[in-house]
């Protein structure tokens, strides 16, 4: 009974690290997320076309400056 608490114990704390692991890699994901749209957004600002995103319903989504 005492090797199934310690395989039960070891096995929460991988857990607890593995949620971690994640919960850093989402975090870094948005930030790589946030700053390319910041970066694609700057770039469409600055362009001389005209760029337009359209959702299904036809309403504007996006139009750059």
């Amino acid at each position: 009974m005492d090797l199934a608490n310690q395989d039960i114990t070891s096995l929460q704390k991988e857990n607890q690290l593995l949620r971690e692991k994640l919960e850093k890699a989402n975090e870094a994901y948005f930030t790589l997320a946030d700053k390319t749209n910041y970066h694609l957004k700057e770039l469409f600002d600055s362009s001389n076309d005209l760029i337009q995103i359209f959702k299904p319903n036809g309403e504007f989504r996006f139009v750059n400056e």
